[in-house]
């Protein structure tokens, strides 16, 4: 889901939301404050509490992509993040409130759209979208990757 608050996305807000078995959410996303990435750890299935996961710190890039999230056959949360200041893209593993984390690709331009989902191998794969944007001048690329040992 995705609600904009201007036209000019400045003021964007995006979630993910995965169900593991048990019924208890997990919701990743984009704190429009401070630009950081966070997953909140439901701890019913009416999420009441929740541990706020800090997934990257804040950064001065206002368009900051939303966390794309996903669970493994296991039931562990699997993250695509953008880490504004390294400019890399992150894979987020996570069990329960303990994340770890390993950068999988770059960027050159403006990271936008990011997808992730786990293949019957139960690797991740993820896909992303990178813009360049000038005066007249739109240019977008499109990129891929399976993690192939996480």
């Amino acid at each position: 889901m995705q609600l904009r608050a201007g036209e000019d996305g400045a003021e964007r807000a995006s979630l993910s939301l995965a169900v593991r078995r048990g019924g208890r959410p997990l919701i990743a996303y984009r704190d429009i404050r401070t630009t950081a990435s966070v997953l909140l750890n439901c701890r019913s299935k009416e999420c009441a509490q929740a541990d706020r996961i800090p997934l990257t710190g804040p950064s001065e890039e206002q368009l900051t992509p939303p966390p794309a999230l996903a669970l493994d056959a296991a039931g562990h949360a699997r993250l695509a993040v953008w880490d504004m200041r390294t400019r890399r893209l992150l894979l987020v593993t996570c069990l329960e409130s303990t994340c770890s984390s390993s950068a999988v690709g770059e960027f050159e331009h403006n990271p936008d759209a990011t997808e992730l989902t786990v293949d019957a191998r139960g690797r991740p794969v993820i896909a992303w979208v990178d813009i360049e944007s000038e005066f007249r001048k739109r240019e977008i690329w499109f990129y891929t990757t399976v993690v192939l040992n996480r």
